[in-house]
């Protein structure tokens, strides 16, 4: 769950610190309360593009960071290790982001440099926003599936069956790869009993 979110320079907003509790938690205010802005944050954390314009009129720089307490980090940790990062401590996983006005811009995850894309995978995990026509990713299978097997707690089985079935995947594709393609080997056969006549 998100924990905690910091909000710096960031349009309108000087500074702003929000703690989230377990469970249902609402923001709520008038149009023009900032709500919008708090979205906007999440939203680069989560690696969506970043303009010069959110940063706070007279500041070269804003920054955003959020600290999620994660209950099962599994996932989140099998993301970074395929990045060659660190995995969560104790389940606490922390992303920053930072907006310059002049040069680029810092993604960190528990303090380490990442790309954006990476950003996005690991948003992809974390976060689901929805709103009026946004994609949502209950529809997508690999999110469905991802459900069904944590439903199920099924990690220890999916990670004991992930190394054989990509070696499987990958001697399958040798196999492929030593056969050919059958119409130019029997092309090449052809041609090699053609030279034979010509020679003899």
């Amino acid at each position: 769950m998100l924990a905690q979110l910091i909000v710096r320079n960031l349009a309108l907003v000087e500074k702003a610190t929000i703690g989230f509790q377990p469970g249902l938690n609402v923001i709520t205010g008038e149009t023009g309360a900032g709500k919008s802005v708090l979205m906007g944050a999440l939203s680069l954390l989560l690696g969506e593009r970043a303009e010069k314009k959110v940063i706070r009129s007279g500041e070269t720089q804003c920054s955003v960071q959020a600290v999620f307490a994660l209950d099962a980090p599994e996932i989140i940790n099998q993301i970074l290790e395929e990045a060659g990062l660190e995995p969560c401590e104790e389940g606490q996983l922390v992303i920053r982001r930072v907006v310059k006005a002049g040069g680029s811009g810092q993604n960190m995850v528990n303090d380490e440099a990442v790309t954006l894309n990476l950003l996005r995978r690991i948003g992809d995990a974390l976060v689901d926003m929805h709103g009026p026509y946004d994609h949502q990713s209950l529809l997508a299978p690999e999110t469905q599936l991802r459900i069904l097997d944590a439903a199920g707690k099924t990690l220890k089985e999916q990670e004991a069956y992930r190394e054989p079935f990509l070696e499987r995947q990958s001697l399958r594709a040798r196999r492929v790869e030593l056969e050919g393609d059958q119409e130019t080997i029997e092309a090449q056969l052809d041609l090699l009993r053609y030279r034979v006549q010509e020679l003899e």
